[in-house]
Order: C-alpha cells, then sequence, then structure tokens
C-alpha cells in the first residue's frame, strides 16, 4: 500500500488532530543467531531446577534472584513449586529424600547446544522469532531513511534466558523433535547485519499544539513505536525527513497563489492527487505536461515511468519538466535516469529542468492538475515542521496560461565541441599548459608541472565528447588530474600546501577559476550531494554554464559544459601569455 492509502486510511484517526507530515521510514531489527545450553530430560522448570540445585550447594534463595539473573519474585514461586511437590520441607527447609532422589537421577550435565534466530527490535528491545525484513542494499537502492536505534546490540551480557521463553515456545510448537527441554543458558550471540522494517509515520497536531504518532503499515499499527519516536525526538533525532531542500525560499510559486485565490475551489487529498493525475495520463491522447519538483514525496515511481512509456509509444508529446538544483537522493535520480533513457528510444519526449522550484503541475490534453507542498509547525524537540501535500483540478480556461507560465524550454544556442575539435583544442591546452609552466618556473621557482611532463597526458587527449553522464566522468577526472591535480601537487613538492589556493589565485585569478571550476565538477561527479561550501561553488558555476540547472536533465547539458571548459581553459592559457610576452 502506497503512502497515499496509508494517509487515507489514518487521517481521521484521532479525532481532534490535524495530519501535519508523513513518510516512510526503516526501523531497526538486530538479527543474531544465539548458541543455547538446553537442559534434556528433566521435569521441573528451569527456574525450579536451579533453586533447588543451588540451595542444596547452601545458597540462600534471598541470593539466588540476582545470581539466576531472574526476578527475586520467581525465586520465591519456585520456592513454593519445590514445598508443593515434597522436594523441600515446609517446616525444616530441608530437602527431602524425593529430593535427593531427584538430584542423583537428573543429573545437570544431561544437556545439549542449538541454535536460535531471533530478532530484536532496535527502538522498542522487543525480542520475536526471526522474521526477514528489508536488508540495507535494498534501503540503499530505494533511499529510504532509517530510525536510528534506542537499545544495544544483543549480546551474552544484555540478553537474559527469562525473555526468550515465549520464543522458545514458538520453535517448539514448530518442531518439539528438534527443541525439548528447558534453555538453560545463551553461551553465544552472533549478530548478523542490521535489517529494516519498512513503516509509515504520521503527525498529528491538535488545536493547543499537542503531538501525536501514528506508526502504521498497510495492516496494522504499531502503537509500541509512537513513545519511542518522542523519544528520539528528544535525543536530538528527527523521525522524519522531507527531503524537500529549498523548496520553500527558491522557488516561482506565484502561479499556485494565484490559483489559490479562488476559495471556492475544493483541495484534493493526497490520495485524490494520485488517482486524478492517473487517470489524466492515461485518458491523454495528444499532449502530455508534466512538471514536478525534486523534493522526496515527488519522486516518479516505476508505474508512471511505465504509463509514459505507453503513452511515448502511443505518439503522445510528453514533455517532464524537473525543478530544482539538485536530486534529493541517489534512487531520485536512478527514476530520472529511467526516463532519459526513454528520450534515446522515443523522439516525442521532452525533458528540462529549471533551478527554481515549481508547482506540481499535470495537464493531459484540455484537463489538468496541479498540487503544492504545505510547511506546518511542530511542536517537537528536533522536528521543527511537517510537510503535506494538496492540489486542485485546473479549470479549462487555466490550462494555457498554465503551459505558457511554467512549460518553457530554455534553449542554449551555442556550438558544442566535435571529437576532432576536443583533440585539437586539448592539444593546443597541453602545449599552453608547458608553455606556461616556462613562465610560472621562471617567475617562483615552483612553476605548473614544475618542468616535468604532464601526468596522463595521453588519456586527456583520447578524452571522450561529453554526450553522456559518463562520458562527461571520464573527461573531467582526466583534465583535473592532468592539470589541476599536477599544479596542487607541484606546490606541495616546493612544501607550499596553498600554492593554488592562494599565490596561483591571487596571480592568476581567471585561470585559477578555470581550474576551481574543474575540480568542482570532478567532485559532483562522484557525489550526489556536495558540503555546504562546494556545493555553493557548484550552483554559481552552474548558474554561469547552465543557468543553474542540472546538467544531467538538460539537453545536451554535460555537452555544453564540457565545450564551455575547453573554451574558457584556452583562452585563459592564451591571456595569460599573450600579457606576459
Amino acid at each position: 500500500m502506497g503512502i497515499e492509502l496509508i494517509v487515507d486510511k489514518y487521517k481521521n484517526e484521532l479525532p481532534g488532530y490535524a495530519l501535519m507530515g508523513y513518510g516512510e521510514v526503516g526501523f531497526p531489527q538486530y538479527k543474531c543467531r544465539l548458541q543455547c545450553l538446553m537442559l534434556k530430560d528433566k521435569r521441573l522448570p528451569v527456574v525450579d531446577e536451579y533453586v533447588l540445585r543451588l540451595y542444596k550447594e547452601d545458597v540462600i534463595p534471598e541470593d539466588m534472584g540476582a545470581l539466576l539473573g531472574v526476578d527475586q519474585d520467581l525465586v520465591e514461586t519456585s520456592w513454593i513449586n519445590l514445598i508443593h511437590l515434597g522436594l523441600i520441607h515446609a517446616e525444616t527447609k530441608w530437602i527431602t529424600e524425593k529430593g535427593y532422589f531427584y538430584l542423583r537421577e537428573n543429573k545437570i550435565d544431561s544437556h545439549e547446544k542449538i541454535f536460535i534466530d531471533i530478532t530484536v527490535d532496535a527502538l522498542s528491545g522487543q525480542i520475536k522469532k526471526h522474521r526477514n525484513f528489508i536488508n540495507r542494499t535494498s534501503i540503499k537502492e530505494h533511499s529510504l531513511d532509517v530510525l536510528s536505534p534506542m537499545v544495544p546490540y544483543p549480546s551474552e551480557n544484555n540478553l537474559r534466558v527469562s525473555q526468550l521463553k515465549k520464543i522458545m515456545s514458538e520453535y517448539k510448537a514448530i518442531d518439539p523433535e528438534n527443541y525439548t527441554g528447558s534453555l538453560l543458558d545463551i553461551i553465544e550471540v552472533d549478530n548478523k547485519p542490521t535489517q529494516y522494517k519498512r513503516l509509515n509515520i504520521l503527525i498529528f497536531s491538535n488545536s493547543i499544539g499537542d503531538l501525536r504518532f501514528i506508526v502504521c503499515d498497510d495492516s496494522q499499527r504499531y502503537e509500541e513505536y509512537e513513545k519511542v519516536l518522542v523519544s528520539l525526538e528528544e535525543s536530538g533525532v528527527a523521525v522524519l525527513n522531507y527531503g524537500i531542500g529549498q523548496y520553500f525560499n527558491e522557488n516561482n510559486l506565484d502561479y499556485i497563489d494565484e490559483i489559490l485565490s479562488d476559495d471556492s475551489k475544493p483541495t484534493l487529498s493526497l490520495l485524490e492527487i494520485r488517482d486524478n493525475s492517473l487517470d489524466l495520463i492515461r485518458g491523454c491522447s495528444e499532449k502530455l505536461y508534466i512538471s514536478l519538483p525534486l523534493v522526496k514525496i515527488k519522486t516518479v515511481d516505476d508505474f508512471v515511468i511505465n504509463l509514459l512509456e505507453k503513452k511515448l509509444k502511443e505518439n503522445v508529446n510528453v514533455f517532464v519538466l524537473t525543478s530544482g538544483r539538485e536530486f534529493v537522493n541517489t534512487h531520485q535520480k536512478n527514476q530520472y535516469e529511467k526516463i532519459i533513457k526513454l528520450k534515446k528510444k522515443y523522439k516525442n519526449l521532452i525533458i528540462d529542468n529549471t533551478p527554481k522550484f515549481q508547482v506540481s503541475t499535470l495537464i493531459a490534453d484540455d484537463k489538468g492538475i496541479v498540487s503544492y507542498l504545505r510547511k506546518h509547525d511542530l511542536n517537537l524537540p528536533t522536528s521543527k515542521f511537517g510537510i503535506t501535500e494538496a492540489g486542485m483540478l485546473l479549470e479549462p480556461k487555466q490550462i494555457g496560461s498554465c503551459v505558457k507560465e511554467i512549460f518553457t524550454v530554455s534553449k542554449y544556442n551555442q556550438h558544442l565541441i566535435t571529437k576532432q575539435e576536443l583533440t585539437n583544442k586539448l592539444k593546443k591546452i597541453v602545449q599552453l599548459v608547458t608553455e606556461a609552466d616556462d613562465y610560472i618556473l621562471n617567475k617562483n621557482n615552483i612553476g605548473w608541472i614544475g618542468g616535468q611532463s604532464i601526468p596522463d597526458i595521453q588519456r586527456l587527449l583520447e578524452s571522450p565528447v561529453a554526450t553522456s553522464e559518463n562520458n562527461f566522468k571520464v573527461f573531467i577526472s582526466t583534465i583535473h588530474i592532468s592539470l589541476g591535480e599536477s599544479l596542487e601537487n607541484n606546490g606541495k613538492a616546493h612544501g607550499n600546501n596553498k600554492y593554488f589556493w592562494n599565490y596561483f589565485k591571487q596571480t592568476f585569478p581567471v585561470l585559477q577559476k578555470v581550474l576551481h571550476k574543474i575540480r568542482v565538477y570532478r567532485h559532483s561527479t562522484e557525489h550526489l550531494s556536495l558540503e555546504p561550501q562546494a556545493k555553493e561553488r557548484y550552483f554559481e558555476f552552474l548558474d554561469d554554464d547552465l543557468g543553474g540547472s542540472i546538467p544531467l536533465l538538460k539537453e545536451n547539458g554535460y555537452h555544453i559544459l564540457q565545450t564551455k571548459i575547453v573554451n574558457e581553459l584556452e583562452e585563459a592559457l592564451e591571456t595569460l601569455l599573450v600579457s606576459n610576452k
């Protein structure tokens, strides 16, 4: 069941409370295999057995609870049982002949070792019989957020025999032949990789700001987690990561304000937004416009992608516009790469990106729907706001203006470098760098490459045209290693660790900026999300080169970046050498 159905099912679960946020999260589950000691062929319950044997060894009942690691009440109950069975005399408190006979006939070393697989809930500490959940690989594939554990990893020191009684009874019911006798001790705990229970969290608030959580899946509600989430918030952990980036700060949402000015227009729920959107796509016969902000909740799923391909096969013209400066996570990027693959097959598909967030819009022929995110203040220790989504159907008269307002493609009328031009320019850049090295070496005795050869020069000259992300990765990595990294390493070899950032930047600012751009672009191909300072520079460079758009989602995006980098580097080197002749 998707989040839309979950929200629809539970949205009115708490009278007097309004829904303020929701999301899907992985709840950690420890998986472990226990090697246990089982007592075979005996008549007494395990605690009764040990109380009798310890008493024979002159251990007083008052000390047995701590010694056995059980509640003292259990010891007292066992004492009463032993008296009732005639193994201990009620008045003298001596072990009876019957008791000694039992001890002689039932040796404590009549035991065997068995293995038991259990699951320990890492939030509540509850122990259950083994069950498989989502592994870490699947979590990464879907970029699912996970909660932090609240209890330590299971060990011989923190697991108690008494905690496993229910688990043992469940195993005995399934396989009585192999799970006979009573559990005596836990010999070893073998922890396996942590798995995750995939559940939904809904946050509610009433009129005075009191908060309530609902944790659920499509079949049940898990009330045992609701207080645990409060504890997580108090420990500084936000229970939900909405993945909205700068949606409320860097946006172009004026159009939705115009639509919302009509107070009579009904608001659609999350489920209604989904159902209406799918119906519009299915019914489209000519033109389909889709605008999606790069926020987590609007990540396009496989069902919609397959539906888009169906429409493309039917010769429907499809325009997919994304808004935002970066992908929320790897899963979102992977989903858009699937759409990009469709573009290679179908000429009737347009994909574009704009840096400022837009409203989510879907227009199919003469019908349309828009939706937007709402931000709600929360009275929680860590999470200060919640996010929900609302939407509305467009009136026929709004369709034309919506298309004109939102769906415009920014074209770059720039010559794109060819393979031969790229090779020729790289050869020229190699020659210019060698000349620049001589000039700088005479100037400061350090130079660019210190009079040495440019590293990986052949690989640089064989760089491919950046017609894809992978080709751009090869190009940008190679040119950085050959020209940027070699410059920094040369400075360090001369004892100047800040050579690139201090001397080179002050003396050759234009050239240093191009090399810095190469460095930042290279980092962007290796990491989905950059550190704040690097991200700021990355966005600045993209503003200059692509109007702030994501190159993967822009027509010829990486090819444009490559062309500009090569031209700028060549020009900066020529300017440096000409001005210093």
